[in-house]
């Protein structure tokens, strides 16, 4: 079974308002800990389009790149809802991939890499179909 069977997207959107938020919340955590000092940061609309295009969600053919980036935010909101991955794990995985030096770059990577951790979860273990 393919990712696409596998994602109910009008499901995922519906948790949009707090996906951005948590995604702010993670980020923000995995930063503090990388400069070393309390930040509170947005992801950029860029980033998560970028992020989203460099992995197999880009099947999904969503359209528009806020429409693309609210949905990055739901997804990865949605995979810690349904237990695919825990807050913990979401601020390691962005954590290991940021890089001081250079946020930009190293913050589609982090998002890239975080997304695939959350695919290859539900590939495994199950469908999120369901609302």
């Amino acid at each position: 079974m393919n990712l696409k069977s596998k994602l109910n997207i009008e499901s995922i959107l519906y948790f949009s308002p707090l996906g951005d938020s948590f995604v702010n919340f993670i980020y923000s955590l995995a930063l503090s800990k990388v400069i070393e000092k309390p930040v509170s940061k947005r992801v950029s609309n860029e980033t998560l389009y970028q992020a989203f295009n460099t992995t197999p969600l880009k099947e999904l053919k969503i359209r528009g790149k806020h429409k693309i980036a609210d949905f990055v935010e739901s997804f990865i909101f949605y995979a810690w809802h349904k237990k695919f991955i825990s807050i913990h794990e979401c601020v390691d995985v962005l954590e290991k991939n940021l890089i001081k030096e250079k946020l930009k770059e190293s913050s589609i990577r982090a998002f890239t890499e975080l997304i695939n951790v959350i695919i290859e979860r539900i590939l495994k273990e199950g469908c999120i179909n369901e609302s």
